[in-house]
């Protein structure tokens, strides 16, 4: 496994399981997708302890456990921590019953996965909750700055940053924002946006053309989020295509240039050179590619994204994607016939 995400790598995980070999066997896997802040536990009555010790990131919880069990550590951990403070759970068990499922989340977990577990999708079910928690901690952030400012400002006085923010947002979407405001009666805000139709993800392909029934052949994945590529990677790898990965445009671009590949998996949000600009030089220099490219994007709301969509004609998949759907979706454009 390659390293995670940078704003990721730092994150501290805590691991509670009563079986040793399962505690190993998940820190082996994430030192080696570049985690290197763990600690665990085989003793289930220390958790708590060990949580106000290392105050993680994210939490790794074994349902099923001697002495205190883990919808016994999921209460404890809720009245630890404040209502205000987002640490996710990932619960990883052997019980597959729904009510497991219910009673794990009811109780606070955050997303739940069973035994035995595939390792490329707990990576991903980490990397989407570090992602969320982040997300948190700068709303956090973003709220105390402004706690700030309004304690700075004279009475009276507005920041406008709500405003912005709103407008921001309208602009995005190719909407109007207006302002009516009069002394002593308050502000109106008449947002418009467009009535659009989002793009249908790529349909699901018939039976027929499942990907184990497709020739093999060489993948270029072109995502800047290393822990989720090598995941995506390797479940393209189970169909026994050869796959590559790219951080982004740019190096696709010279990974194209030196040897051939028959598909293109590619991200649309990416820096250096993004999915649309990546598109552009496919066109310009690989025309026989541009019908065998599949994209994943996060942004289906945005109306740019949208169009670039509908103009490629290219089949995409909203992220976190199915792994499987990815597959099926591979093996589909795989087996369609290349351009003339």
């Amino acid at each position: 496994m390659s390293a995670p995400l940078p704003a990721f790598a730092a994150a501290k995980i805590l691991i509670v399981d009563d079986e040793r070999a399962n505690v190993l066997l998940l820190e082996r896997l994430l030192q080696q997708a570049g985690y290197r802040h763990l600690a665990s536990t085989t003793d289930s009555r220390t958790a708590l302890e060990l949580y106000r010790g290392v105050r993680p990131d994210l939490i790794l919880l074994d349902l099923m456990m001697p002495h205190v069990d883990g919808l016994a550590v999921l209460a404890q951990l809720r009245a630890e921590i404040p209502e205000t403070v987002f640490v996710p759970v990932l619960v990883l068990t052997a019980d597959v019953t729904p009510d497991s499922r219910r009673g794990a989340l009811a109780a606070g977990a955050h997303d739940f996965l069973t035994k035995p577990f595939e390792a490329f999708e707990v990576l991903l079910r980490i990397g989407n909750l570090l992602a969320t928690r982040r997300l948190y901690l700068a709303l956090e952030e973003h709220n105390r700055a402004l706690e700030d400012t309004v304690r700075q400002r004279p009475a009276g006085e507005g920041t406008g940053l709500g405003l912005s923010l709103c407008r921001g947002i309208v602009e995005e979407h190719h909407g109007t924002i207006t302002v009516d405001s009069e002394p002593g009666r308050g502000t109106t805000l008449l947002i418009e946006l467009p009535v659009e139709t989002p793009p249908r993800a790529a349909p699901r392909p018939a039976a027929a053309s499942a990907p184990s029934a497709v020739r093999p052949g060489k993948v270029l994945l072109v995502d800047d989020e290393r822990a989720v590529a090598e995941a995506l990677a390797e479940a393209i790898r189970r169909d026994g295509h050869e796959v590559e990965i790219a951080g982004d445009g740019a190096e696709a671009l010279g990974l194209l240039a030196a040897r051939p590949y028959d598909l293109i998996v590619s991200d649309t949000k990416m820096p250096v050179l993004d999915g649309e600009s990546f598109y552009r030089e496919l066109e310009r220099r690989h025309p026989a590619l541009r019908e065998r490219i599949v994209f994943l994007t996060g942004d289906v709301l945005s109306r740019d994204k949208r169009d670039f969509l509908e103009r490629t004609g290219a089949p995409f998949l909203t992220k976190p994607c199915d792994l499987d759907e990815l597959r099926r979706v591979v093996g589909r454009v795989m087996a369609a016939p290349p351009a003339p």
